[in-house]
């Protein structure tokens, strides 16, 4: 089966607040073992594109909320 390359990195990754690192690390062990890395990863890139958006350096409990909230629209 193919399965579509990922894509490389276009931004480099930002430094998370602590209270952000320790929220995102209590949302992805909430998720079921076997899409973990898969949610992190999502929810990790969203919230750095949010932070990006807004102009911050760091990614802040604000944006991983922003980038939830995104990730569970339809």
């Amino acid at each position: 089966d193919a399965v579509p390359a990922t894509p490389s990195r276009l931004h480099r990754e930002l430094p998370w607040s602590d209270e952000a690192k320790a929220r995102l690390e209590a949302l992805v062990e909430a998720q079921p073992v076997l899409i973990r890395i898969s949610f992190a990863k999502r929810l990790r890139d969203a919230a750095e594109q949010a932070a990006r958006r807004e102009g911050e350096s760091m990614v802040s409990p604000d944006r991983l909320a922003d980038a939830l909230l995104g990730a569970s629209a339809p």
